[in-house]
């Protein structure tokens, strides 16, 4: 990461992600883009078409990032954004993801999520849907999957615990509603994630997908 976006990052990463009102509205998964005009223009996965972005989130951040974040080599960032549809713009609540590479919209049609987590040194990634936790280490064929039926959420500070014991076997995965930074995949992420396999504790970023809980 060049050094002249580490300061930035890092304040960015002290924010805390999501205010109460920007939580009730849905998470929608699309690509951000410059307009011509300077504004930001939002193309959602399932269409319409772009849209004008109106950022009323908490920290009315996006510009800012997006300035951080993209660079000439890249169209656009890849977004997964709470906000609706009204008048014909994009109403912007608040972020779950913003970053540099990869496809929102093959991942989420493929395998949609109620989260989803990610981490580097060694890698690894977590999908977790209304019924299971999907583990995936990087470099392994090894992809344990456990089912849960409840979770464990703090009212007041938001903070999800996913607590499951099998014979042989144990996951634990907690989620933190701290904006959270992967420097590697130039990211920003709304949750930082602690996963614990066995025994093996797994850190990384971690956002919420478009499938309700």
């Amino acid at each position: 990461m060049p050094a002249a976006l580490r300061p930035f990052l890092l304040a960015l990463a002290c924010t805390v992600a999501l205010t109460a009102a920007a939580a009730d509205d849905p998470v929608v998964s699309g690509t951000l883009l410059r307009a011509a005009d300077g504004g930001l223009r939002f193309e959602p996965c399932d269409g319409p078409a772009e849209l004008p972005v109106d950022d009323v989130g908490a920290d009315a951040d996006l510009a800012g990032l997006y300035a951080v974040l993209a660079d000439n080599a890249t169209p656009g960032l890849r977004a997964d954004l709470r906000g609706r549809v009204e008048d014909g713009r994009f109403i912007a609540s608040g972020i779950e993801r913003l970053v540099r590479h990869g496809s929102v919209c093959r991942q989420m049609r493929k395998r949609p999520a109620v989260f989803r987590a990610l981490g580097h040194t060694p890698a690894w990634s977590l999908n977790v849907d209304r019924v299971r936790l999907r583990l995936q280490l990087g470099g392994s064929r090894d992809t344990p999957e456990f089912r849960y039926r409840r979770f464990a959420r703090d009212p007041q500070s938001g903070r999800r615990v996913y607590d499951v014991r099998e014979t042989s076997s144990s996951l634990r995965v907690t989620l933190l509603p701290e904006r959270c930074m992967d420097g590697l995949a130039y990211g920003i992420y709304s949750y930082r994630a602690i996963v614990v396999y066995d025994g093996r504790v797994l850190r990384g970023c971690a956002y919420a997908g478009t499938l309700p809980e």
